[in-house]
């Protein structure tokens, strides 16, 4: 047999070569042994830690001072990775496989936690005692880094043996929570997080194997759960608060131990079952829905609603309708109590500016200035403030527009020298508004031009209080409007 110069056998480890690697398997199998003693320093901690020093010398010295042929004909970087690579192999068929092998339920559960959690640490210490295989190796060689390689192992030796069973227990742990028993969120949050480590850097296994059955499972649970909720007696009332602490609980649930990708499509899961699929139901109810709330003036009921439904796609479109209709016929009724003579024309303004306020307070403290509410009052006013006003006494009373009395409202104000200029500055305002749904801008403007007149003739008024309010209706309107 040729030999060379140092006398091995050319393609075979030098004696030096594997005097080294000893050193570094002492080392490694120590590691073991630290692992599987849960943690626990061994007598002798500094010379262990000092080992695992030498070891990463060791491969450094290897791979730098005895490179390729010059170590016996062997490339030493590529035998110490495929040696460290049946290393890991040997002690996970060894020591784990066995372990977790016929385990089920949560006994499999703590099994997969404890050696998990092992062999994150063997890959921490191995990265770090053999790291420059990293630095000088692997990405040359365009192989697995060792990260990668030691995960690949125990996907091989332990993943693929039990993924389907672990995915199971996870989703009985998850069936377990909802019903209100207490598990253990830490083993829960490392078993998810093996799924997702299987991966090697994607979430795609992590998908395939875990998140998936966890969507079918949580649809499921939250079908069943909606259609019991509703069919209790009384369910109508609790519902809403039912399904926000359902999606409360399930966020808190994902951040604790799923993936984060995973946040989303939960909340999105949850909300489709519980509010998109029953969303007619909920807000139609005649004794909890939408005017069944306006009814009862529940504003918490209502905030509660609102933020459930806006969640949705077009969530907030029905109840925004229920709102526009109820307000026009709350509107239609000051129409008929004027008409009916119960009120005149001055309460009859003050009504509909304190129905405007009313749901101003709601919108701005319950519903977020939303601008899909904004929009439905502004269509339900627009109906009723535009209505012809027939008063049914006198018996030869004409018939009467929101034009007219706005602006007779305007000429009372203008007359009253006991208003404050604060308490004027706000009513004028409020006209402002009132006078943007009106339909008939120019037979409002007809009116108090004639009454603007006659004021300013019997000098009843502060022209500084008819400048203020003409120059709120050009704010609003344009300069054109009020130069007529």
């Amino acid at each position: 047999m040729m030999k060379n110069r140092k006398g091995t056998a050319p393609g075979r480890p030098s004696e030096q070569f594997e005097a080294e690697w000893k050193r570094m398997q002492s080392a490694f199998d120590r590691l073991l042994q630290f692992v599987e003693t849960g943690y626990k320093k061994p007598p002798e901690w500094d010379s262990w830690i000092k080992q695992n020093m030498e070891a990463y010398a060791c491969v450094y010295n290897l791979c730098t001072k005895l490179e390729g042929t010059k170590s016996g004909g062997i490339n030493s970087a590529e035998e110490i990775y495929n040696r460290t690579k049946l290393m890991i192999e040997k002690y996970l068929s060894t020591s784990v496989t066995k372990e977790v092998a016929n385990k089920k339920g949560e006994e499999l559960l703590s099994e997969v936690y404890k050696h998990w959690d092992h062999h994150q640490l063997v890959v921490r210490w191995g990265r770090f005692m053999f790291r420059y295989l990293d630095d000088y190796y692997t990405k040359h060689a365009n192989i697995d880094a060792l990260r990668i390689m030691m995960l690949k192992c125990f996907n091989t030796a332990v993943y693929d043996r039990i993924k389907e069973d672990l995915c199971q227990v996870l989703l009985s742990q998850t069936q377990k929570e909802r019903e209100g028993l207490e598990i253990n969120r830490t083993i829960m949050k490392e078993a998810v997080g093996l799924f997702v480590e299987m991966g090697m850097d994607s979430t795609v296994i992590y998908e395939k194997d875990f998140e998936a059955h966890y969507l079918a499972r949580t649809a499921e649970f939250y079908k069943l759960a909606a259609a019991t909720w509703l069919n209790e007696s009384g369910g109508n009332f609790t519902y809403l608060t039912r399904v926000e602490k359902s999606l409360n609980d399930e966020q808190m649930r994902a951040m604790h131990y799923l993936h984060g990708s995973s946040l989303a499509k939960v909340v999105t899961c949850v909300e489709t079952e519980l509010l998109t699929n029953y969303q007619l139901q909920v807000l139609e109810d005649p004794d909890a829905g939408t005017e069944a709330l306006l009814v009862h003036w529940k504003t918490a009921d209502l905030a509660r609603m609102y933020a459930l439904f806006k969640r949705i796609p077009k969530g907030l479109d029905p109840m925004a309708n229920i709102l526009r209709d109820f307000i026009k016929r709350e509107g239609q009724l000051v129409n008929a109590k004027f008409c009916s003579g119960d009120v005149d024309g001055t309460q009859y303004v003050e009504q509909c500016l304190d129905l405007h306020d009313k749901y101003s307070e709601l919108f701005d403290h319950q519903f977020e200035g939303s601008p899909t509410f904004q929009k439905a009052r502004k269509e339900a006013y627009e109906v009723f403030v535009n209505e012809i006003l027939q008063p049914v006494k006198p018996e030869n009373a004409g018939r009467v527009t929101s034009s007219e009395l706005l602006s007779t409202y305007c000429d009372h104000l203008m007359k009253n020298e006991k208003i404050t200029p604060d308490d004027l500055e706000e009513k004028l305002d409020k006209i402002v508004t009132l006078f943007t749904y009106i339909s008939d801008k120019d037979l409002f403007q007809e009116f108090y031009r004639k009454q603007m007149s006659k004021r300013l003739l019997v000098s009843k008024t502060d022209n500084d209080n008819e400048r203020q309010l003409i120059s709120k209706l050009k704010l609003r309107m344009g300069a054109p409007y009020t130069s007529k």
